[in-house]
């Protein structure tokens, strides 16, 4: 197995629901998403985006994850607006 991981998906689940919060940690009110080194990291909310907005729609179901130890080299995300075809929107991710 490779120590570092970069999981894509459409899994049309959001933050908060029990199948995304096994893979990213669970929500602490008043803290926010705490991450363990045991979890995959959310990249939309490591480049700094609000958990539950996202540009193109009323909720967030599309999601690119990383291993924690990848969290320094992310340099960029953003929605793939220009993609039309479905209620997806590709989540792209810039590593640095």
């Amino acid at each position: 197995m490779p120590n570092e991981v970069v999981p894509l998906n459409s899994m049309t689940s959001m933050p908060g629901m029990p199948e995304c919060d096994r893979l990213i940690g669970e929500g602490v009110p008043g803290y926010g998403r705490l991450t363990n080194r045991a979890v995959l990291v959310d990249a939309w909310i490591a480049a700094g985006h609000d958990e539950l907005t996202h540009p193109q729609a009323s909720a967030r179901i599309d999601h690119c994850f990383f291993s924690a130890s990848l969290g320094a080299h992310i340099a960029r995300v953003w929605v793939d607006d220009t993609a039309m075809g479905s209620d997806h929107c590709p989540v792209r991710t810039k590593f640095a």
